[in-house]
């Protein structure tokens, strides 16, 4: 589920917010519009911690990578045919940042810590982050070359259908543990019509 949701393209709009935001919202200053783009994140990430447990933990995965499948689709057509106003690219852009971080950017973390037993949850937890900063770092490092090779927009329609692997993925594995208590997560993390919890992290 990490892997899904770094794959998404957040990580590149956050490292490339600035020069995105020069290239194509020139009447912007680019500070002012990453002010706002960490802001939005930062209200996201709060609404997050005050609906996760009425919602559940499925439901704004399934919300957040529906929503940023719709968003990055249309922000690559933006990016490719330019069918909108320059602000346009800065708004989905803020959209984009609300609907990742809403569900897909901190869901699989909070699961994290709900899933693996208490004497191996330090251990896994590292091992998940580690991948984490694996595999956003092999998605930048890719990045340059695709925009080169295919164009800036284009490229956001491979986050697109990322997103929607990632509804498809989560909607077909991923188990509500909302108020569940550790023994039952971990339970339905290693029904035998389940992989281990290690793997659907």
């Amino acid at each position: 589920m990490v892997t899904a949701t770094v794959f998404m393209g957040f990580v590149v709009v956050q490292v490339y917010a600035d020069p995105l935001f020069r290239e194509t919202v020139p009447s912007m200053s680019p500070t002012s519009c990453n002010i706002i783009f960490a802001l939005v994140s930062i209200i996201a990430t709060m609404v997050t911690a005050v609906v996760v447990d009425k919602v559940g933990r499925k439901m704004l995965m399934l919300y957040s990578s529906g929503a940023s499948a719709v968003v990055t689709l249309l922000l690559g057509t933006q990016l490719h045919v330019q069918w909108g106003p320059h602000m346009l690219t800065a708004v989905l852009i803020y959209i984009f940042c609300f609907a990742f971080s809403i569900g897909a950017g901190t869901i699989p973390y909070i699961l994290v810590y709900e899933v693996f037993l208490p004497e191996i949850k330090s251990f896994c937890s590292m091992l998940v982050l580690e991948w984490a900063w694996l595999t956003s770092f092999l998605i930048l490092l890719i990045f340059n070359p695709l925009v080169e090779c295919l164009g800036l927009g284009p490229v956001f329609y491979i986050f697109s259908a990322f997103c929607v692997l990632t509804s498809v993925f989560c909607c077909l594995f991923q188990p509500e543990t909302k108020g569940l208590p550790l023994d039952v997560i971990v339970t339905l993390f290693t029904a035998p019509n389940r992989r281990t919890s290690i793997y659907q992290i």
